[in-house]
């Protein structure tokens, strides 16, 4: 996976393949250009959040890994087009099996411990306070999505 293919700025649906094993990663973007930059960034530091990459890339080598379009579709349409792709292919790299979401992702008690620790004797600033994101997480809960993503656009 190189930074020297130039990717258009439009929204999509992207995947990640490992040439080694066959294994795939699908994903979403409202900048498609912006998240391979990011994946590449991250892959070649050290600190992607999916750990499943981060150790085939630190196995393997960034080169062994190919980073491909798969669909161009509306922002408002994005998580509709990603589910429908992880349902088809059932990529072995996405650990959350449902598009844009950490439902069904649970921590284990070994990093639930580690937090725990972590956060003791902090003190919350936010307790009580709406966040500045809270409209956006009150039309994702009404099923704005539309708004969700013009918010979000907005911001970036």
């Amino acid at each position: 996976m190189t930074s020297k293919t130039r990717f258009p700025d439009a929204s999509g649906i992207y995947m990640i393949y490992s040439t080694i094993n066959n294994k795939i990663y699908i994903g979403s973007a409202i900048s498609i250009r912006e998240r391979k930059s990011t994946h590449l960034w991250a892959l070649k530091k050290g600190t992607h959040f999916n750990i499943h990459l981060q150790n085939h890339v630190k196995k393997h080598g960034i080169n062994k890994m190919m980073f491909f379009i798969l669909e161009f579709c509306a922002i408002e349409g994005l998580m509709e087009v990603e589910q429908y792709y992880i349902d088809a292919i059932n990529p072995e790299f996405n650990i959350l099996k449902k598009a844009g979401s950490f439902i069904g992702y649970e921590h284990s008690e070994e990093t639930k411990r580690k937090i725990s620790e972590k956060s003791k004797g902090r003190i919350c600033l936010n307790k009580g306070k709406k966040g500045r994101y809270s409209k956006i997480i009150e039309n994702y809960e009404r099923g704005k999505r539309t708004e969700i993503y013009q918010t979000l656009c907005q911001k970036y």
